[in-house]
């Protein structure tokens, strides 16, 4: 069983989809929490600047300001992941859905889902 598992590794290692596909969702998702936090700190600082000049009911809608940007770095998030999925032909619906609204995590079983297709296909050929 062991030495299974060591090949399937040594198959991922060699792969170089899954292991692209693992440095670009790295890259976009580190950049995009990046953002995300900074529009966080700043929409926090700006609500505190801003609220006692505001009163309470429009404080609310600047709490707000920082989920359009997000709303908008997850639907790119989606749109890379819908490409990738036509790409390697593993559509998923379930999937896309996840990343519209939480896109790391759409991103990280969109990942498991092409090494565990990838990983199959492999199975069936031995």
């Amino acid at each position: 069983m062991s030495t299974e598992i060591l090949d399937n590794i040594q198959h991922f290692a060699k792969d170089t989809n899954c292991i692209r596909l693992l440095k670009k969702y790295a890259t976009l998702l580190t950049v995009f929490m990046v953002i995300g936090y900074v529009l966080d700190v700043g929409s926090t600082a700006l609500f505190g600047l801003l609220a006692d000049n505001f009163g309470v009911e429009n404080a609310a809608y600047l709490q707000t300001i920082y989920l359009i940007p997000r709303f908008i770095m997850n639907l790119i998030t989606t749109a890379i992941v819908y490409q990738d999925m036509k790409r390697t032909n593993s559509y998923s619906g379930a999937i896309l859905g996840l990343t519209i609204f939480f896109d790391e995590i759409g991103a990280a079983f969109f990942i498991i889902s092409v090494m565990y297709n990838e990983l199959s296909a492999k199975s069936t050929r031995v």
